[in-house]
Formats: structure tokens, C-alpha cells, sequence
């Protein structure tokens, strides 16, 4: 069998671990970590099942979004506090809490959809002004209504 050289990057932690159990188990030998990482490999693509490793990890938010997104929550809850608020209302919010750019916009609109915070109720065609004031086009603006999630914060306030 011929034999071919692989380079990837490693936790240092990691690493040093597995030379320890190398060198335990084996004592010093050139081609032992090599035979041990290749016997790993082997099992693996055996039996996949059992070196299950995936964490869902694209669907998990980080402490600072969920944080960001609990406060443009209650940013819409407090400026909003009887009607579903609008998408004028989700802009300031968000861009008093995360920052003013449309990308930011969308991505916690949708954060806040997808976790429950909001649903859509409905939507209308709007004419846009340019900076003339003349109506160019029309754009789409939406009406939401507070979502399941919402109301789940509003009982545990009371």
C-alpha cells in the first residue's frame, strides 16, 4: 500500500492528548501516530454511526444574537405595546439595537420570524418617493402580528 502525507489543522489540546495516548500505547515509533490516525479513519467510514460527530451547529444562534434579538423584541414590544408593528417599526428597532444596514435589517427580521417573536399578519403595496418626491415603483411592506414566542414573554411578565 502506498502510502501518502495529509496536513489539516488540529486543537493544540487535541493533539497532545493524542501523542500521549500514542506514545502510551505504543511507545516512540515514527509510524504510530500515523497507523493510529488511519485505524481511526477505518472505523469511521465502517461504521459511521458510531463516530456521529454533527452538532447542528447552523442552527444554534450565539449568546450576542439571541441577546441582540431578545432586545429589539422588547425595543418593538415597548414602542408597539397594542398593535403588531410594521416594518418602519422593525427597522428602528433593530437599527437601535444591532445598527442601521439593510442587510442587519433582514437578517434579525428573519431570526425573529423563524424563532416565533413575530408572524406576518398581512402586506401592501406602498409607492416609494425618490429623494424628489416623486413616487417611483411600489415596494412590498409588511404587517406583523406578535408571534407565539411573544406571547409566551408578555405571560411571564405578568
Amino acid at each position: 500500500m502506498v502510502r501518502k502525507g495529509f496536513c489539516f489543522w488540529l486543537d493544540e489540546e487535541i493533539v497532545n492528548r493524542f501523542k500521549n495516548f500514542v506514545l502510551a500505547k505504543c511507545g516512540y515509533n515514527l509510524h504510530a501516530y500515523g497507523n493510529e490516525v488511519e485505524r481511526a479513519m477505518e472505523h469511521y467510514m465502517r461504521n459511521p454511526s458510531s463516530a456521529n460527530t454533527h452538532t447542528f451547529a447552523h442552527d444554534v444562534l450565539s449568546m450576542k444574537v439571541t441577546n441582540r434579538l431578545e432586545k429589539v423584541f422588547l425595543t418593538l414590544k415597548y414602542n408597539c405595546p397594542f398593535d403588531g408593528p410594521t416594518d418602519d417599526d422593525l427597522y428602528e428597532a433593530i437599527g437601535e439595537v444591532a445598527g442601521r444596514d439593510d442587510r442587519t435589517f433582514w437578517k434579525y427580521r428573519r431570526l425573529l420570524l423563524a424563532n416565533g417573536y413575530l408572524k406576518i399578519q398581512r402586506h401592501e403595496w406602498r409607492p416609494m418617493l425618490s429623494g424628489n418626491g416623486i413616487k417611483s415603483k411600489s415596494k412590498r411592506f409588511f404587517i406583523y402580528d406578535w408571534g407565539p414566542k411573544a406571547e409566551l414573554v408578555k405571560e411571564a411578565e405578568k
